[in-house]
């Protein structure tokens, strides 16, 4: 099941992507290169740099080890959105009864959204998958 947090990065990222499942797959790759980039930056900071690096920032208190974690976890998170956007596609396309199950119970308060937000993305993806089909001279 997906948690809030995750559900509606889920949600935002579709929207971001304007519905493309090439480009939500080029955001969110970016988006882990960042978040890759920051974690190796703050790994290799010595300690004085690194506490002047978050004295700049709201919770200045945490240790190098929090802020590690904190973006190992975000990676994690990102990776898996993928998968997950993948599975609820091809959900919606083989069981759509099941498909509307788990919506209901991941994206609890945005289940309007998230169905519209993934019939889009399926239509955007299938749409594409037949018109480039088409220009094979296949008609």
């Amino acid at each position: 099941m997906v948690n809030m947090d995750e559900g509606m990065l889920i949600l935002s990222l579709m929207e971001e992507s304007d519905y493309d499942l090439e480009k939500l797959k080029s955001l969110v790759n970016d988006k882990i290169l960042l978040l890759e980039k920051r974690l190796e930056r703050i790994k290799f900071m010595d300690d004085e740099e690194f506490l002047e690096h978050v004295s700049k920032t709201i919770f200045g208190v945490a240790s190098k080890e929090y802020y590690v974690s904190k973006v190992s976890d975000e990676i994690r998170m990102f990776n898996g959105v993928l998968k997950r956007i993948e599975y609820y596609l091809r959900l919606s396309r083989e069981n759509r009864k099941l498909f509307d199950h788990l919506i209901k119970r991941s994206f609890k308060g945005n289940v309007r959204r998230a169905k519209r937000a993934f019939n889009r993305l399926a239509e955007n993806t299938y749409t594409k998958k037949l018109e480039s089909y088409n220009n094979l001279g296949f008609q």
